[in-house]
Order: C-alpha cells, then structure tokens, then sequence
C-alpha cells in the first residue's frame, strides 16, 4: 500500500512564506513526501505491548472511596438532602407535592380501573413508584405513576392472560374460574410486566444507553400517544352509557367494542350517563375557565378532579346510588397494603414483547417531560440516571402487586408551575398517598364508576387535540405527516401493538427512501 500512494504532507512547520503586497496574495510552499521519505523523516512512536492483564489492573487500581462515590451517584436523594436549602425550597416542594397528590387519587383509582384491575392496585403503583423516584430520579418536576397509556397496554395483556387461563381450565374439563382466580391471573401479569419492564429501563440506564432518547421520533410519539387517547377514551365510553360489553383482543378491537356497544344501546342506564355529563361539563368549565384562563394569577389550580370524585362519593352513598338507580359503584377497597408477591413469569414468553414496549413508551413519555421541564428551568437532568430511576420505579412496584407506570404530563405540568425545585416533594405525595390505602380509601366505597370514566375522557383532552398539529406537521414535513398518520391510523383501526410495528416500519422506509 505504501508503495502505491503518494501522500502529499502539509508541513506547516517547514513552509516557506512568501507575501506579495502588491498583488494581495499569499503563497506557499510544501515539502512532498512519499510513505518511505514520511517514515523516516517522523517514524511512528514505540507502542506498549498488549496486556490485558496490564489493562484490567489499570482499570481496578480504583480506591473504596472511588467505589462508593460511583454507587452514590445512584442515589441523587443524597446530593438533594445535603444542598437542601430549607427557606428557599421548602414552601414550593411541599405545595407542589400536596397539589399533585389531589390529582393521583383520582388518576390511580382510575386508571387501575381502566388497566382492567380494582382501583387499590392503581394506589399501589402510585404510591411506590413515587417513592422509588424520589431516591433514584434527578428531575424535580417528574410525575411517575398510573398512567393512561400504561393502563391501556396492560389491559391488552392481563385480558389476553386471563382468556388464555380460562381457556387452559376448560379444556381440562375442570370449572369455569372465579372472578377471584382470574384478577388474581391479571394482578400477576401485571406484576410480571413491571418487573420485566422495569428490568429493562435499569439495564439500559447501567448501559449508560440514555443517548438514544436523542433519537426518538416526535411524529411516532404523537401519532401513537393520540390514537392510544382514543382507545382509552372508548375504553370508557361503555361505562358512561352503564352497559357491560364483551372485551375483545387483536386486530380491529375498537371497532369490534364499539359493534357490540350498539347492539347493546337499549340497555343504557340514563341514570349514569347524566352523571358522566355533568362530570364532563364541569371538570371542562373548571379546567378552562378557571385553571387555564388564571393560571398566572393563582398559587395552586382549583383540585377539580378530587372535587368531583368527593362530591360524587358523598352523593352516590346517601342517595343510594346503587341500590335505586342500579349505578355501578367501585366496591369495597381494602385497607392496608397488601403481602409482597413474586410476579407470575410462567408464560413471560407470550408477554415480553408487550413488555419492552412498555418500557420504551414509559421512557419516551417520561424523558420528553423531563427534558421540556428541564429546558424550561434550567435544572440538568441525567438522561442515563433517569432511565434507571424509571427502571427501579417499576421493578420495585412489580412485587407489590402494580402495574408499569410512566409520567402523566397533567402532574407533571403541576409540578413544573408551581415551582417544585427537588424529588423531596415526593414526600407530601407519598404521605397522602399512604393515608389512602390506610384509611380514606375505605371512604370512597360508593364512587360511581361513570364519575371515574367521566374524568379519564376528559384528562384525554389535550392528548386528542393533537389532531390539530397535522396541517402544521405537513407544511413543515411531510415525511413526518405520514409517520404520523401511519402510526395513528394502524393503531386506532388495527391494534397499539401493530401500530408501534408499522411506525417503526415506516419510519425506517422513509429514512432509506429519503436517502
């Protein structure tokens, strides 16, 4: 090879510079080598032999004390405590922490509902994956907890878990489950998935893989995280109406639920559905204009979520809600904290792909929020340490009966505004949280179930109106445009997990197509 090429060296510490005044020029003039002339005039330097003995005790001649400030720098909580400034932090982590537990009350005992479980297992998935963030996270503003998408993921699984054991009984001739045995089937999957996801996120984060968030698509996150809003939405929608519908998995879902849900329209419970209106209309009259039209002026957004679930308990119970009108109500809540258990990993096979998705979808929801508040307060995030605060999140809530938990840009949002400025305001949250499962959950036995599919449609709002960046979308990209139409389209009419499939799918065509 060397014999071959003539490489021509610029040498600049040996030409020669001659400047014309006249003409403004300058010109140079450069030694030419071939490779032997280059060798010898600068031979290559020595190079030790390779030793991986040598490196691997050049590697481990670190001290215990660099030992333990590495294995520190997985605990933030610590830094948080000791540079905690009492006076000046104080007042705005407890406020932001109180606020936003008014919204996780209402939010877990919903979406536990709507992850086809019972209300207390939203409770649980609050409550630890709150505290497990406050010890491991380094974003201030961060919400982890039930979340929507979440809930809507594991409902898929946990209803394909308990059909599959349904079906296993049958066949061996042995009786038809108890609605005990299958949530106990689906309280297990749901664990199992925690535990899976959240040893995912860990792994990545010790990985140090947090530079891949750079490359998330926003047109896949949108397009997905709308149509997942109209899943949850209708996922709903036959509770607001008081009628029992079939639960269908696969391809075309919704459309099949929404068949069924037509079939079945004379058996609508009027009742039911005036509750669920007039929840609606006033969580959106307080929502717009209050909270947002004076968002500026006040310390803390009106609770309205907590105030509607409150006032509807407290109505439900002395009317007789469910006695008179035949409302369906959320039932007995047990008290306490339920024995640790190992998630149920027999058939993990037939899940871990739903799984990973979950992981993926929990990081990409929560590093975007985190990221957008961290840009906006100049507090840095580390993205490698956040991914593994999200994995604990989840592994820890897998042994206590949850389900995977994510971000929820509402409380989010809450902590961002009313200046949250560490992970301790973690502890108010936790605190209330706590007194739930103890004692106040007991209070909300008689909660319509139309109040709870109330809220979550409208806390769907903002996610729906994403629609609306589509002529915006197409005028600044249009390859963009179509991964966000795509992924929606497929999702919606198809199934989320074959939408996750065709986004990736058209994202990578299109980067080699515009290639």
């Amino acid at each position: 090879m060397k014999h071959i090429i003539i490489l021509v060296y610029f040498n600049i510490t040996l030409y020669q510079c001659k400047m014309d005044y006249e003409r403004g020029k300058l010109q140079l003039s450069r030694n030419v080598y071939n490779q032997d002339a280059y060798d010898r005039t600068y031979p290559a330097p020595e190079r030790p032999e390779l030793s991986i003995a040598r490196t691997i005790k050049k590697k481990c001649t670190c001290t215990t004390a660099d030992v333990l400030r590495t294995i520190l720098t997985y605990f933030p909580l610590i830094n948080f405590a000791r540079t905690y400034k009492l006076k000046e932090y104080i007042l705005g982590d407890f406020l932001a922490g109180l606020t936003v537990s008014f919204m996780h009350l209402p939010m877990a005992m919903g979406f536990g509902i709507l992850a086809s479980l019972r209300p207390i297992n939203g409770l649980y998935s609050t409550f630890f994956s709150v505290l497990v963030y406050m010890i491991f996270g380094t974003s201030p503003h961060i919400s982890i907890g039930t979340n929507a998408v979440m809930a809507v993921l594991t409902t898929t699984v946990v209803d394909r878990e308990a059909d599959t054991f349904t079906a296993a009984r049958q066949a061996a001739n042995e009786s038809i489950p108890t609605d005990d045995e299958i949530i106990e089937v689906k309280i297990g999957t749901s664990m199992a998935c925690c535990f899976v996801a959240g040893l995912i996120l860990i792994g990545m984060g010790l990985l140090k893989l947090g530079v891949i968030t750079t490359y998330l698509s926003v047109s896949f996150v949108g397009g997905f995280t709308t149509a997942a809003a109209i899943h949850i939405a209708s996922s709903q929608v036959p509770r607001v109406f008081g009628i029992k519908v079939q639960m269908f998995a696969g391809a075309g879902k919704l459309v099949r639920m929404y068949i069924d849900l037509f079939s079945k329209i004379a058996q609508t419970n009027a009742t039911e559905i005036i509750i669920a209106l007039l929840c609606m209309i006033t969580l959106l009259l307080v929502k717009i204009c209050i909270n947002e039209r004076f968002k500026d002026k006040m310390k803390m957004p009106v609770p309205i979520d907590l105030i509607v679930v409150t006032l509807g308990t407290i109505i439900s119970h002395f009317a007789n809600f469910k006695e008179v009108f035949d409302v369906k109500v959320a039932g007995e809540i047990p008290t306490g904290f339920t024995s640790p258990g190992l998630p149920r990993l027999q058939n993990v096979g037939s899940f871990a792909s739903d799984a990973f998705v979950m992981a993926v979808l929990s990081l990409a929801m929560s590093i975007s929020m985190a990221k957008l508040c961290a840009n906006k307060h100049g507090i840095p995030i580390d993205d490698n340490q956040e991914l593994f605060a999200y994995g604990a999140s989840n592994f820890v809530s897998g042994f206590f009966h949850s389900f995977p938990s994510a971000t929820a840009p509402p409380r989010t949002m809450i902590l961002s505004t009313l200046g949250a400025r560490t992970t301790l305001n973690a502890i108010p949250t936790s605190v209330f949280i706590l007194l739930v499962n103890l004692v106040i959950g007991q209070l909300f036995v008689s909660l319509p179930l139309s109040v709870l599919a109330a809220m979550i449609i409208i806390s769907m709002r903002d996610l729906l109106l994403q629609y609306r960046n589509l002529p915006s979308i197409w005028k600044i990209n249009k390859y963009d445009f179509v991964i966000w139409v795509v992924t929606n389209s497929v999702s919606v009419l198809v199934d989320l997990n074959y939408g996750i499939i065709a986004g990736v799918g058209i994202s990578i065509f299109l980067v080699i197509f515009r290639d």
